[in-house]
């Protein structure tokens, strides 16, 4: 278990389909020491985003109901900026920024390049 700058990184996973949170969530447990919080759709996580913006990374899907990937992206861009990694079956490459600690990773993510990326944006994170 990888614990990045001796302290506990708070993870937020959106998901419209729990089955892929759930899986998620496991796999960030596995590989992180990590506090995971969960929504089920944009309006969700925007909302958690909105009481509590302390968080070290954000995995989000693009295509959802209520709110899609792109509003979720928006709002962290307004005031929280964390890092995101959008994972999606759709091409939302076009906000893509490595510099910028925005990521894309397709549905189905291929084995390690999701633990991969998560260790790259805190690597970068804890050297800032």
């Amino acid at each position: 278990m990888v614990k990045f700058g001796g302290t506990m990184k708070r993870i937020l996973i959106c998901d419209d389909q729990v089955e892929i949170r759930e899986a998620l969530g496991m796999l960030v447990e596995l590989e992180f020491e990590a506090d995971i919080v969960f929504a089920k759709d944009g309006v969700e996580c925007i909302d958690r985003m909105t009481i509590d913006s302390a968080f070290d990374l954000i995995i989000c899907d693009f295509n959802m109901p209520r709110a899609n990937g792109d509003a979720v992206y928006d709002h962290n861009l307004k005031g929280h900026k964390s890092p995101f990694i959008f994972l999606s079956g759709d091409d939302c490459r076009r906000k893509v920024n490595p510099e910028k600690l925005t990521f894309f990773i397709p549905k189905p993510w291929p084995d390690g390049v999701l633990v991969e990326t998560i260790k790259s944006v805190f690597e970068k994170g804890d050297a800032a």
